[in-house]
């Protein structure tokens, strides 16, 4: 991470905090080096981006922080990072749009029905366990409304059902996963976030 750190610690004595182009770079950089580390490491390459990620972020809102505050520095980097929003849209777009090829009537053929009974019992226990949990925290433990639990409940608990996409289509293609087990899992990510997506905006039209 040497070479992140020496780029914003030369940022540091002309601004607060790098623009948004100049920040996607300093990603770059340090998911490069994060992901050699973790395969040096022998561990998943993602591991390592979202080590490098956490790293840089701190760094960052650190060196900021020396300059202007670090609440005000952290409140900045959010308002910057916001701008960014577009890549982070793009990025798992493409990543979705290349799961959905799993919904092919060939790949549906070899997982079977099977995978149809274990999303709806994965995503249904999933569901339940973080609908309890929360309605159990808001009730007995911050005491609020019951409206207001219920629909935050509700609307967690449906978003607990979505698997991280990104992280699971970097592992299998990082290690050449093939096979029944490898579209019986992107069909289960692809179910799931289709399902999550779905159900968590018609509850939160109607709630």
């Amino acid at each position: 991470m040497s070479t992140v750190a020496g780029s914003i610690l030369a940022l540091s004595d002309t601004v607060a905090l790098p623009s948004g182009g100049l920040l996607l770079g300093l990603m770059l950089v340090a998911g490069l080096i994060g992901g050699y580390v973790a395969r040096m490491a022998r561990v998943p390459r993602v591991v390592g981006y979202l080590v490098a990620g956490l790293v840089l972020k701190g760094m960052v809102v650190w060196l900021a922080g020396q300059r202007m505050g670090m609440a005000e520095a952290a409140t900045a980097a959010a308002v910057v990072a916001d701008g960014l929003r577009p890549v982070t849209y793009l990025a798992l777009g493409m990543i979705l749009f290349n799961i959905g090829g799993v919904f092919e009537s060939r790949h549906l053929r070899a997982v079977g029905g099977r995978v149809l009974r274990i999303s709806l019992a994965e995503a249904g226990l999933t569901a339940a366990l973080v609908l309890v949990g929360v309605a159990v925290a808001g009730f007995a433990v911050l005491r609020a409304p019951a409206g207001e639990v219920a629909a935050f409940a509700l609307l967690l608990s449906i978003a607990a059902v979505a698997t991280a996409p990104a992280a699971t289509l970097l592992v299998l293609r990082e290690y050449q996963a093939k096979g029944p087990m490898t579209d019986s899992t992107l069909t289960l990510v692809g179910l799931n976030n289709v399902l999550s997506i779905v159900l968590f905006h018609v509850f939160f039209v109607v709630l």
